[in-house]
């Protein structure tokens, strides 16, 4: 019993110890070692002004992995201004602390089109190249303008109007890796509304035709969505989401919530879960899936109650606890899991759909080509 007692006296008083040696650690380390993984990368980019030691921790590989696997709040919007995708500006839902160097991407040796983004990576559409049929398909950071290109696919991917590309990036505190896939989902022929699946891998550096097809309507651009090895999209059909897991190589369609047919929806994902952002009037409705194929309410709201009088249309959304809406020339970011609050974010004139939500992260490029 004594020597039990003393064991924990023991453990208490180096507990102490060295808690007195954290009190007397100067306030900057505390911060650069505790705090600053969880700031966005224009933050970060900026102290590294503060000293060169600011400089070489927020360089090094180790943070940069941690920062990835920290930050994963909703930063804004990346908007294609024109049909051609010839220029891209960025919607930050904070400018103060949110923001990219160069929001039209012209670091990029191409004119692109921004298709999809995950976790603080965009994947980019360039030029129909004649000599391959397909675009090249570039995959960057546009905080830090790191990037590479993918190889050319197997497939026939056609033209913009002719596939709908998702990217998904999953940060692990595990993979110093930052591996990615893309997988793009192509019109079959002439045939509208049919689909062939190809998915890419920068693990292996190739492209994967898929044996899966999908008859679900015609797949709504920028509306892509992933949980897990799971790809969604919604469709032109009313009520109806289109499915397809990488991993299993198969495709399925599912039905939004019961009773919003020939509402205005977005999907997205908020917390790591699929969410649906319903409509009507008003009134706002954000549903999460269950896991099980069905749908339960995550929150309700009038945006009258807000003050807001104009009519709520809904914005792509990905990552953090906010959905977006758009009303009268204003984004809004409205808390899921923070319920009851509605905050005006950023000015877009006229409604754009043909936006991508992106995360403010410092995470690497991994190369796939030669640039």
């Amino acid at each position: 019993m004594a020597s039990s007692a003393d064991g924990r006296k023991a453990k208490l008083l180096e507990h102490i110890k060295k808690l007195i040696e954290q009190q007397r650690r100067p306030i900057d380390d505390i911060i650069r070692e505790n705090a600053l993984q969880y700031l966005p990368a224009k933050s970060l980019l900026r102290f590294k002004s503060v000293s060169k030691q600011w400089r070489r921790w927020i360089s090094s590989p180790f943070f940069i992995h941690t920062q990835s696997n920290s930050f994963r709040s909703l930063s804004g919007l990346f908007i294609n201004n024109n049909n051609n995708g010839s220029s891209t500006s960025f919607a930050s839902l904070d400018p103060s602390s949110y923001g990219v160097p160069d929001a039209s991407l012209e670091f990029l040796p191409d004119d692109v089109h921004v298709c999809a983004s995950s976790n603080g990576l965009l994947l980019c559409r360039g030029k129909i190249r004649p000599e391959i049929h397909n675009p090249l398909y570039y995959v960057c950071n546009p905080a830090t303008r790191d990037w590479s290109f993918l190889p050319s696919p197997d497939c026939d991917h056609g033209g913009h109007a002719d596939s709908v590309p998702v990217l998904s990036f999953q940060p692990s505190i595990l993979g110093f890796d930052a591996d990615f896939e893309v997988v793009v989902a192509f019109r079959i022929g002439d045939f509208d509304g049919i689909y062939g699946f190809e998915v890419f891998s920068s693990r292996t550096g190739r492209w994967r035709p898929s044996t899966a097809v999908c008859d679900g309507g015609r797949l709504v651009p920028f509306s892509g969505v992933i949980s897990g090895s799971v790809f969604l999209w919604r469709t032109s059909l009313p009520s109806v989401v289109a499915c397809y897991d990488a991993d299993a190589d198969k495709c399925w369609l599912s039905e939004m919530p019961p009773g919003f047919e020939g509402s205005a929806w977005q999907i997205g994902e908020v917390m790591g879960r699929v969410c649906c952002v319903c409509i009507i009037g008003w009134t706002v409705t954000v549903y999460a899936m269950d896991g099980r194929g069905g749908w339960e309410v995550m929150r309700f709201f009038d945006v009258r109650d807000y003050g807001l009088e104009g009519m709520p249309r809904g914005l792509p959304f990905n990552g953090g606890d906010e959905v977006l809406i758009w009303i009268d020339g204003w984004i809004f970011a409205c808390g899921v899991v923070s319920e009851g609050t509605v905050r005006s974010v950023s000015r877009m004139e006229s409604y754009n759909a043909d936006c991508v939500p992106y995360v403010n992260s410092l995470v690497p490029v991994k190369g796939v080509c030669d640039q």
